[in-house]
């Protein structure tokens, strides 16, 4: 997503400036957004990165599957879908649709996550924390 972001920071840096005049059309459909934020791309990341937060703890041998099982029954209760990716080894982040999930999740702090066990063999599980992510 910084990609992103500074992929189309740059974009829109070249295009203002360039020697070409300046375009006085109202914005297509689609580029609402911009002139709702008036122009400013950080006001993009304002809304996404203050719903996500970091799953610490998770032990290897557990999948991104396992992580999401934790937050499966946020949709049913009215607090939207989840989104889950690796940032490190042992820390996993979740984006939500809204800051009361977000407070649900972080409230999950102290659960055992389990991994699924393989044959016979059971995994021990280990104690996560759940934190806001830093923006």
């Amino acid at each position: 997503f910084a990609a992103l972001h500074h992929s189309f920071a740059d974009h829109r840096n070249m295009a203002s400036d360039s020697d070409e005049p300046e375009d006085d059309r109202p914005p297509a459909s689609g580029d609402t957004a911009l002139e709702e934020h008036d122009g400013d791309p950080d006001d993009f990341d304002d809304g996404l990165s203050s719903h996500v937060v970091h799953v610490r703890n998770v032990p290897a041998s557990s999948s991104l599957s396992d992580v999401k099982a934790l937050f499966e029954d946020f949709a049913r209760l009215g607090l939207g879908s989840s989104f889950c990716y690796r940032v490190a080894d042992a820390v996993v982040a979740v984006e939500f649709e809204s800051a009361a999930a977000v407070e649900a999740a972080v409230a999950l702090t102290g659960t055992v996550l389990t991994p699924p066990k393989v044959g016979d063999i059971k995994i021990p599980g280990e104690v996560i924390t759940v934190v806001p992510a830093q923006s």
